[in-house]
């Protein structure tokens, strides 16, 4: 493509090794500047896409493929600090479970469970133990439960519905772990 003073820009670059495509950069706004970064398989397959936002040209999403292109998985940095903080798992193109951190961190602090794409349950991590000590069941978009660890010891003890508490005692979840983002490539350095 030319732009008005008859220079050429480049929208595409591709990264060989071996004699095979292992990564591919493109501009696909035309701006000079790559916004997306695609990563290969060695049969050749892309399993890997990073999106850099537009206008600051940081990079701020990445897709993971399965083998025939649809996506099974994403992060995204959600307050644009470098930091992927939100990881979805995604079957038939829609999201079932999400993990979030807050900082720069990778540690999650919240799971989101979805049934049929619509949110049915939050765990939260509220002392940063990675152990969730909140838990909120929904339905048609209002909690209807909610169990809580009140003494951080791993042990729900108490439960709410329709507004009344009562005693509990059930084990916590797991731990909500780490998101299974990484990082960027180092491209966008």
């Amino acid at each position: 493509q030319r732009d008005t003073n008859q220079n050429c820009k480049i929208d595409l670059w591709i990264f060989l090794a071996g004699g095979r495509t292992v990564r591919q950069a493109q501009d696909t706004d035309h701006d000079g500047r790559a916004d997306l970064l695609t990563h290969f398989q060695d049969q050749g397959q892309p399993v890997l896409q990073e999106l850099a936002n537009p206008k600051t040209h940081k990079p701020e999403k990445k897709l993971f493929l399965a083998t025939h292109g649809q996506v099974t998985a994403q992060c995204l940095d959600t307050d644009a600090n470098g930091t992927l903080d939100l990881w979805s798992k995604v079957e038939n193109g829609v999201v079932v479970e999400s993990l979030s951190a807050t900082g720069k961190t990778d540690q999650a602090n919240r799971r989101e469970v979805y049934r049929g794409g619509v949110l049915a349950r939050i765990e939260a991590d509220t002392n940063g133990d990675a152990r969730p000590d909140v838990i909120q069941s929904i339905e048609g978009g209002s909690v209807v439960r909610q169990d809580e660890d009140s003494d951080f010891d791993g042990t729900l003890d108490r439960r709410f519905v329709g507004g009344k508490a009562t005693a509990l005692s059930e084990p916590a979840p797991d731990k909500l772990g780490k998101l299974p983002c990484g990082s960027f490539h180092s491209f966008w350095r």
